[in-house]
């Protein structure tokens, strides 16, 4: 039997994911009650304060919310840890879950927090987060090991700042080089974003129609993809898990949307709040030989990314052409009743109990790599 550990919960945070994330907070700390831990959830509001929540967790679902409660307030102390702001007291916290998704908490920023602080940390580091955050920066990391990738642009929202308009001279040469190196019909989404917001399928493609798509997912990134848009393409995703030495990954499932003709892609509605819900078919319904292929793309991809803990990569999949393509890897999955990731892992074995041990085992050994060096040379 495990210790009853003190598992910090900080879920919420400052992005366009804050409901997913408190969503993903009450289920994991509904799933560490039932495996024996103790969790202590810590709210990130949306304007990005950080309050205590209740302590009365238990084994039956609870709705846990991002809001800043000022008599809760607590603040995070370098070499020292998480302490009340009230009265000064120490929380206790043997380790710290991230769950916190995109901007903010999947981007390395509460991961370096929590190295400062001297707390031990599930999931990937500082760097492969910051890393991860970023699918221009992802594309380069998979072409290096030889990974397909879909090729793509990235304009900065500065740059928007400085046009005049549709009709700016800059706005002609991009449209060109759009037809030239991507195509035709376009994807124009926040480079560093998760969850499909803010995803725009553009056709035709324009100065105008261009101009209204930066614009529309500029005010959701500093950095702006934009990807082809492939018409008959399906989802591949696949979870990774790190255990000791050994990258375990699973067989690919395929994500299954109801409404995808009338949608044109996998919405964040389809994904979290639509009554026809997409939903995770595995395993996926492809050749062996893609399924094999995808799976294996996904574990060189951890490796070179520096996978921690878990992650889960996505992958397209073009079935006329056998052709696949690396999307993005989140390195804070969703972890809702019906999120993808947990419904992979449990495809390989990793039931929650068993999941969290893991992860939490995991997240002790990686503390204990990083920390455990000479902080003296010659002097």
């Amino acid at each position: 039997m495990h210790r009853q550990f003190h598992v910090a919960i900080l879920y919420g945070g400052e992005s366009v994911e804050h409901k997913v994330s408190c969503r993903s907070a009450s289920t994991v700390c509904e799933q560490l009650v039932k495996s024996g831990y103790t969790p202590i959830p810590i709210a990130i509001s949306r304007h990005g304060r950080w309050s205590l929540h209740t302590n009365e967790i238990t084994s039956s679902p609870i709705a846990l919310t991002g809001d800043f409660i000022p008599a809760e307030e607590v603040v995070i102390r370098a070499g020292l840890g998480i302490f009340k702001l009230a009265n000064g007291e120490k929380i206790q916290v043997d380790i710290a879950f991230p769950l916190a998704h995109g901007y903010g908490g999947e981007d390395g920023k509460v991961q370096g927090l929590l190295d400062m602080a001297h707390i031990p940390c599930i999931g990937c580091s500082v760097e492969a987060s910051a890393n991860g955050m970023r699918k221009f920066t992802t594309k380069i990391l998979a072409g290096e090991i030889s990974v397909p990738t879909l090729p793509a642009m990235v304009v900065e929202r500065r740059k928007l700042h400085t046009l005049q308009g549709d009709q700016d001279p800059y706005m002609v040469q991009l449209v060109q080089e759009i037809h030239d190196r991507i195509g035709t019909k376009i994807v124009v989404k926040p480079e560093d974003g998760g969850s499909s917001i803010g995803v725009t399928v553009v056709s035709p493609v324009n100065e105008k129609t261009v101009w209204e798509a930066l614009n529309e997912v500029a005010v959701l990134s500093q950095y702006i993809m934009i990807e082809p848009y492939l018409e008959h393409m399906q989802e591949l995703e696949v979870a990774v898990v790190t255990e000791g030495n050994s990258i375990s990954v699973s067989d690919p499932g395929m994500l299954i949307d109801p409404l995808k003709e009338q949608h044109k892609l996998v919405t964040y509605e389809q994904k979290y709040l639509s009554d026809h819900c997409a939903f995770m078919q595995i395993p996926a319904d492809v050749p062996t030989g893609i399924a094999q292929a995808v799976s294996s793309y996904a574990l060189e991809l951890a490796r070179i990314i520096g996978v921690e803990g878990y992650a889960r990569i996505d992958f397209f999949y073009l079935p006329e052409e056998k052709a696949i393509y690396f999307n993005e890897i989140n390195t804070i999955p969703g972890m809702t009743a019906t999120s993808h990731f947990p419904k992979l892992a449990q495809s390989m074995g990793y039931d929650w109990p068993r999941l969290l041990s893991v992860l939490i085992e995991e997240g002790f050994d990686t503390y204990t790599r990083r920390t455990d060096r000479k902080t003296v040379a010659v002097e």
